[in-house]
């Protein structure tokens, strides 16, 4: 809870990681950065972080790395009410997940096209899909991110239905979940 702490930590090692030049980790750190100050609703500062995190990604050849900083770039995109920029940079990194053939992460970047699907689009259709899709790997893998962006996608829909008891036991599902693990959402 020590935000200046934090902020220290990630300077101080990032500089570390240039100085050995390690572009794998310095990337990753990058990223993670860039999403911590995503978190504080701070975009000047997440999103040229995130950029320098895809380029070095995209320069090493890392595709998963390159996927998730992509889809760190669609919610930046998102929040500065940038759809189309959002949905071409989830498209991309959806694109190369299933390249990849990585499934815990196509779940968890499938829910940035169910979003987009819900509140964009008006697509229940596509939302549920996409959510039983997710529920899959998540089930599968037993992964609680995935478990948890279901919930959240079920819930909603469920509302929408007007089938208010089921919406409340998906958010109850939630709850035991311990919902700061996904403070975004």
């Amino acid at each position: 809870n020590d935000l200046e702490q934090t902020v220290c930590y990630f300077e101080q090692s990032i500089a570390y990681y240039r100085s050995i030049d390690d572009r794998f980790y310095l990337a990753y750190l990058l990223k993670e950065f860039g999403v911590f100050y995503f978190t504080l609703a701070q975009p000047d500062k997440s999103a040229p972080l995130i950029k320098q995190s895809l380029d070095l990604r995209r320069q090493s050849g890392d595709l998963i790395g390159l996927a998730d900083s992509v889809g760190a770039m669609g919610w930046i995109a998102y929040n500065l009410g940038c759809y189309h920029d959002a949905e071409a940079h989830w498209q991309e990194s959806n694109q190369l997940l299933r390249k990849l053939r990585a499934p815990h992460m196509l779940a968890v970047h499938q829910y940035q096209l169910a979003w987009l699907a819900l509140f964009n689009h008006g697509d229940l259709a596509s939302v549920r899909s996409l959510a039983a899709d997710i529920r899959t790997v998540a089930l599968n893998l037993n992964e609680r991110q995935s478990t948890f962006r279901m919930l959240i996608l079920f819930g909603i829909l469920a509302g929408l239905n007007e089938e208010y008891d089921a919406g409340h036991q998906f958010f109850q599902q939630i709850e035991a979940l311990n919902s700061s693990y996904f403070p975004f959402t």
